[in-house]
């Protein structure tokens, strides 16, 4: 054989080597990426596997809100966690009087108020209230206010021995400062009087201790309706040191024990949102109608009104004062169970604006400071 054949068939063989190695190079790379997805695969398929969970429980109202939710998830890619989601079935509330799902209604109540009729079709959505809910929302609050047991108690000042009606209304005005210092929510302030009053209805309160109930009330209203609130520090702080955090716990302790932690009562800043949307009023109007809800909580003998009727008296100043027509529904639909709703509504309208009208001349000027800023559209000054 001549040496250039032997030379050639020997380049052929190192040629086919290198083919075969590079082909059998490339057989286990690929075999070995599918081992480790494989391997991968199994650790996910693992019931008890240690691997991180979101777990997610949503109350979605519809099948496209869920969809949302999994591609949101599915298209950020540097999500390495698998996402659980728990849907929980929210019963769909029936309309009309006799729905069943609504809690803590008693039956018998239920057939005079079946002549609620709102008018969704002018409601305004920029109230934090679903429009399409009024009507359960309002009838609930309704029923829940004239059916509660545990709520102040018509009087109860005569049972009183070391403190007054002037006493009361120097701490209220005093709370309306504090609570506006420390830019809390609306219905942190009226939570605050309802369980002052609720307290004091059934239970004594020597001066020293009334302005530490104050501040306790206040400190257990933030812990209900506030997500952010002021550390219990500071609320030592505006009593001017005059009690300390163990003696405020401890009042905490005994209202709540008292009140049984019933502490939850629809009042008249509740009922007065709900008018102000189906009323359509502008944002003058609206703050003209917080102004007078605000100021009668000032006043001890207010009492005797329900949230309810202020909350109509209210309604009907600021539609009155601003010729706004429609008001006439308020006798018939929008209060609790009364003889002569026309005339309960248009006497505690008479006493708010005499209320209103005392408050000015007083040295309780908390609420109309309050209300004559900028941000509350100067509605104290108008009057």
């Amino acid at each position: 054989m001549k040496k250039n054949d032997i030379s050639k068939k020997s380049s052929i063989k190192e040629k086919n080597k290198k083919i075969f190695s590079e082909k059998n190079h490339e057989k286990m790379k690929k075999k070995a990426k599918d081992n480790k997805s494989k391997k991968k695969l199994s650790l996910y398929n693992k019931p008890n596997s240690t691997r991180n969970q979101l777990s997610l429980n949503l109350n979605l109202s519809s099948n496209n809100d869920l969809n949302n939710e999994i591609n949101k998830y599915k298209s950020n890619k540097t999500t390495k966690t698998i996402c659980i989601f728990h849907i929980e079935k929210v019963p769909k509330i029936k309309t009309g009087t006799n729905s069943n799902n609504i809690n803590n209604i008693n039956n018998e109540n239920i057939p005079y108020y079946s002549h609620l009729n709102f008018d969704r079709i002018n409601s305004k959505e920029e109230v934090s209230c679903a429009g399409e809910y009024l009507e359960e929302i309002y009838l609930n609050l309704l029923i829940e206010e004239s059916n509660s047991i545990i709520k102040p108690k018509i009087g109860y000042m005569n049972m009183q021995k070391e403190i007054n009606e002037q006493m009361r209304a120097i701490l209220v005005d005093w709370i309306i400062e504090v609570h506006f210092q420390f830019n809390l929510r609306q219905e942190t302030l009226y939570m605050t009087i309802w369980i002052i009053d609720t307290y004091l209805s059934f239970n004594f309160v020597s001066r020293k201790k009334l302005q530490l109930l104050g501040i306790t009330c206040l400190l257990i209203s933030c812990k209900s309706q506030e997500i952010y609130f002021p550390h219990q520090n500071k609320f030592i702080e505006v009593t001017d040191g005059a009690y300390n955090r163990e003696e405020m716990l401890k009042m905490e302790n005994e209202i709540l024990k008292k009140l049984n932690f019933k502490i939850v009562f629809p009042t008249s800043n509740d009922f007065y949102n709900i008018l102000s949307k189906l009323y359509n009023f502008e944002k003058k109007q609206y703050f003209l109608g917080k102004y007078f809800i605000e100021s009668v909580l000032i006043d001890y003998k207010m009492i005797k009104y329900s949230g309810s009727i202020i909350s109509a008296a209210s309604t009907y100043l600021v539609m009155k004062y601003f010729g706004i027509n429609g008001y006439q529904k308020l006798y018939s639909k929008y209060v609790i169970k009364e003889d002569n709703p026309e005339s309960v509504i248009k006497d505690t309208a008479k006493e708010i604006y005499l209320l209103i009208e005392n408050l000015s001349k007083s040295k309780y000027k908390s609420v109309k400071n309050k209300y004559g800023l900028t941000q509350f559209e100067n509605v104290s000054e108008i009057l």
